[in-house]
């Protein structure tokens, strides 16, 4: 490699980068299939939250009359409140010396950027998380626009000789509270920790083991684990240190709780530095995430002991 100049190793062609770091991202954009999606030509979104409601965020039904011919049809308002939400810039940039283009091997160049795609989709999976559950934040007495849940003080999930029970009562309370606004939660996002704790606990996989099927949209994510009661389980090795516990579960309906925005997708480049003698790769996103139907989220915390 005696002609070899700074950015010229095989891996470092721009298209190929994109194509990388999108392929790595894949499997681990928990976020992006939580939530639905839209973009925006501004720094801002402008998005309606339903508040045809009952003051509760139980929302409100209307008669649907019959009608005579040639008669006009029954009227009724819908009415929206508006809320505001900032989109803002995202990324990370990774450095390969000169020395590690000429001499290092192809798999430090294959890691760095395999950090920098994970990176970036845990950015997207924090974000989602945070906007979804209020900030982990559960109330005794939610309002319209505050998310529904419980923190436990007993009834845990890995209870020697209740467990099992524990757990499907806790998701029956959570799937009946949301279909009282119209929702139906099939998907939790869960710990490792917590993964753990219920694999160890016969009274859990006597209960719950052998009626455990395959949701057929999520199976590609890397921390998919199977389906149950109709709810999807996905494992986020991040998400105990995002939520601040361990033993936290996040359920939603999926697509319809909330929103990616996106006035920028994904965008990956390369620069030189010259005077340092260093390839840098980028990747950016301007992004936002809106909380459309705080009713459409169920939060349970402290279901260990």
């Amino acid at each position: 490699m005696a002609d070899f100049a700074l950015g010229m190793h095989p891996l470092l062609n721009v298209e190929a980068i994109d194509r990388t770091i999108r392929e790595l991202m894949e499997h681990d954009m928990i976020g992006e299939r939580l939530l639905g999606r839209q973009t925006v030509d501004s720094l801002a979104v402008k998005y309606y939250v339903d508040g045809d409601d009952n003051g509760y965020g139980k929302h409100t039904y209307e008669d649907v009359p019959e009608v005579g011919e040639a008669s006009a049809l029954r009227r009724f308002g819908i009415t929206e409140t508006e809320k505001m939400e900032a989109v803002r810039r995202y990324g990370l940039e990774f450095v390969i010396t000169y020395e590690m283009q000429k001499w290092g091997l192809a798999g430090t160049l294959q890691r760095g950027m395999r950090r920098l795609a994970r990176n970036v989709a845990n950015m997207i999976n924090e974000m989602a998380y945070k906007k979804l559950s209020q900030e982990f934040t559960v109330v005794g007495s939610p309002t319209r626009d505050q998310i529904e849940g419980k923190t436990k003080s007993g009834s845990y999930w890995d209870d020697a000789t209740a467990g099992g029970d524990n757990f499907i009562n806790d998701l029956l309370d959570a799937k009946a509270k949301a279909k009282e606004y119209g929702f139906m939660l099939d998907t939790a996002i869960i710990s490792p920790q917590l993964e753990l704790a219920l694999m160890k606990n016969k009274d859990f996989r006597d209960k719950v083991g052998k009626d455990v099927g395959t949701g057929a949209d999520l199976v590609l994510l890397r921390g998919y684990i199977g389906e149950f009661m109709g709810i999807n389980f996905i494992v986020d090795e991040r998400f105990a240190s995002i939520s601040g516990a361990v033993d936290n579960v996040l359920l939603l309906e999926r697509v319809t709780a909330g929103d990616l925005v996106d006035a920028e997708g994904l965008r990956t480049a390369m620069y030189n530095e010259e005077q340092h003698m260093r390839t840098v790769v980028r990747a950016t996103r301007f992004s936002a995430v809106t909380l459309n139907e705080p009713k459409a989220v169920y939060l349970i915390k402290n279901v260990l002991t």
